[in-house]
């Protein structure tokens, strides 16, 4: 028999050719030094009894599920008790996990809803037309990029907030070193990057193929700056009666395609005048100041201009100028 100690405080005892049920979803952490170097920990018939200090009880703990970690001694194994619920004196309650915005997930899923909606609708009136074709195209890969950060989100909710499924993917390191909050805080500024930029790209890739629908010739056949492919399209529409009633389209897209263009420098604003630049938008003015990050940079704001820009395309897409054009390919 080899005993299991903290400081001086008998924790668990070990015994071999013992085959019981082990702890299989152990939580918590608690440090412990193996005395005895010479026990096997690969043997399938080894087990830990680990004895809790609040109330006596004996959880048997299979070596098979801490292989490693007791190879030199000084060793980190999982416990609680399963009997009254608390852990051993020795052993600290799980880390909290690291911080992510609780509401986030709420407003992405809103988002989705809506992206799924517009999808839907241009879909059923557009699909003899094709999936290719841009009235049906572009609500479609607005959709997959919402879907992809729902995603990115639930993984980060899930797993990636915890210290223990870093340890599980061999990050341990990466924990103890303290850095998880850093990779964590660097895996949502990417995923938001794409998801910001994707978006709009998607969107101004399909209004241009909608300008050389309507005119081939129109802005050099569609390549133009797209600040005039965009002024272009909506003064035509206009003539047509096409009116928004939620602000200006092109203002709105002014502001969008500054903050995009922003991130070609890490979310810094560099305009080619070298001077500050605002954009007001339904009442509110967007300052960006030269060699700054905006301050009003976030979620709320991402939010914002993701749930516009999809009510836009599917304006846009669904007027009588645009929908009884022929299949786009």
């Amino acid at each position: 028999m080899t005993t299991l100690v903290s400081g001086s405080r008998t924790l668990a005892t070990t015994k071999l050719n013992i085959i019981p049920e082990p702890l299989t979803e152990p939580v918590g952490r608690g440090r412990v030094i193996l005395q005895d170097k010479a026990i096997p920990v690969r043997g399938d018939d080894s087990s830990v009894e680990v004895v809790c200090g609040s109330c006596g009880a004996i959880l048997v703990v299979g070596l098979d599920l801490i292989t490693f970690r007791f190879m030199f001694g000084d060793a980190e194994i999982l416990i609680r008790c399963n009997h009254c619920k608390s852990y051993n004196d020795a052993t600290p309650p799980p880390p909290k996990p690291y911080d992510l915005d609780s509401d986030l997930l709420d407003h992405i899923k809103s988002l989705l809803s809506h992206a799924t909606k517009i999808r839907n609708e241009l879909f059923l009136r557009f699909q003899s037309n094709g999936l290719q074709d841009p009235r049906i195209n572009v609500a479609g890969h607005l959709l997959d990029v919402a879907s992809a950060a729902f995603l990115n989100l639930v993984h980060a909710k899930d797993n990636l907030r915890h210290a223990e499924w870093w340890d599980k993917h061999g990050f341990g390191a990466a924990v103890k070193s303290g850095i998880v909050p850093g990779l964590l805080r660097n895996y949502m500024v990417l995923n938001t990057g794409s998801l910001m930029f994707f978006s709009f790209s998607l969107f101004e890739s399909g209004i241009r193929r909608i300008v050389r629908a309507i005119d081939p010739s129109a802005c050099y056949g569609g390549a133009s700056e797209f600040k005039n492919i965009y002024e272009w399209l909506f003064a035509r529409l206009r003539r047509h009666g096409w009116n928004r009633v939620t602000g200006d389209p092109a203002t709105f897209l002014d502001l969008y395609r500054t903050f995009r263009n922003t991130l070609h420098n890490n979310g810094v604003f560099y305009p080619p005048s070298g001077r500050d630049q605002e954009v007001t938008w339904l009442g509110k003015t967007y300052r960006f100041q030269y060699a700054a990050i905006p301050d009003f940079y976030g979620w709320e704001f991402n939010i914002m201009l993701l749930r516009e820009l999809m009510s836009l395309n599917y304006s846009i897409m669904s007027y009588e100028l645009i929908a009884k054009l022929p299949a786009i390919q």
